[in-house]
């Protein structure tokens, strides 16, 4: 039974890392998009033309890429909030499994205790 419950938990924090990490990768693929919108409109609306054409060129690249990144930190966060999870749920399994092998023996020796004592 506590087997059954721990792998049942192990599944549901598998569907929220899939859920979550997914989501991430959404994020980032729209901040690249965006990312290549703004710098197309800059350019087709003349103003990266002249002077000042690289800086506003770089400025929505690093926007971007910091889009991006934030992104991929959220797909990193999911992940080690999976593992963290995981392993907890497996400990906790674990120890109500210790304690009820140790209710088990106490009720076993209570009941030797009583019939020969």
């Amino acid at each position: 039974m506590i087997n059954q419950q721990a792998k049942l938990e192990h599944a549901s924090q598998e569907r929220e890392n899939l859920v979550e990490q997914n989501a991430a990768n959404k994020e980032a693929y729209q901040a690249a998009l965006e990312k290549d919108r703004a710098v197309s409109y800059e350019i087709a609306m003349g103003r990266a033309a002249g002077p000042t054409q690289g800086l506003r060129i770089g400025e929505q690249n690093r926007q971007g890429a910091l889009s991006i990144a934030n992104a991929q930190d959220r797909k990193d966060a999911a992940r080690a909030n999976y593992v963290a999870s995981g392993h907890h749920t497996t400990i906790a399994a674990n120890n109500r499994i210790e304690v009820e092998r140790a209710k088990a023996n106490a009720t076993i020796i209570g009941s030797f205790a009583n019939a020969f004592g």
